[in-house]
């Protein structure tokens, strides 16, 4: 999107090198662009989730726009400079992004929650929500 500023926000410590293990991929949706308004993503935008293993309260991270990052199935976010690192094997690799941005949020978001059951085929729940969410906007064009 050009003429768009990036810049990462909030504080991510608590998801400070927690493996965020990948949950589903989808596609954004009219109904989904309906309900949100997200300017920062057009229907019909790829995007990935990744969630740590707690059942309850768990930190889900939802990624727009296909990019390196969704080749891996665990990934990290290094909390003090907003990296991402794919994990294979053990082995940490750096995401290099030429633009985008993090967004950490210290506060409960349904977005999050349906981004995540509309790529798991479930329905919309108003009641559900990602008490530690983390939506990463990437810009694979420059």
């Amino acid at each position: 999107m050009k003429g768009t500023e990036w810049y990462n926000m909030g504080n991510c410590s608590y998801a400070d090198k927690v493996s965020l293990n990948y949950v589903c991929s989808g596609e954004f949706t009219k109904d989904l662009n309906t309900r949100w308004n997200d300017k920062r993503v057009n229907v019909g935008t790829d995007y990935t989730v990744w969630a740590s293993s707690e059942e309850t309260d768990a930190i889900v991270m939802v990624s727009f726009k296909k990019s390196d990052l969704f080749d891996y199935k665990t990934i990290k976010v290094n909390a003090l400079d907003y990296k991402i690192f794919g994990v294979e094997d053990g082995k940490e690799t750096e995401i290099n992004f030429k633009k985008g941005s993090v967004n950490c949020f210290s506060y409960g978001v349904r977005y999050v929650s349906d981004l995540k059951n509309n790529c798991q085929d479930r329905d919309n729940n108003p009641d559900d929500i990602c008490n530690h969410p983390i939506l990463h906007y990437s810009n694979p064009e420059g």
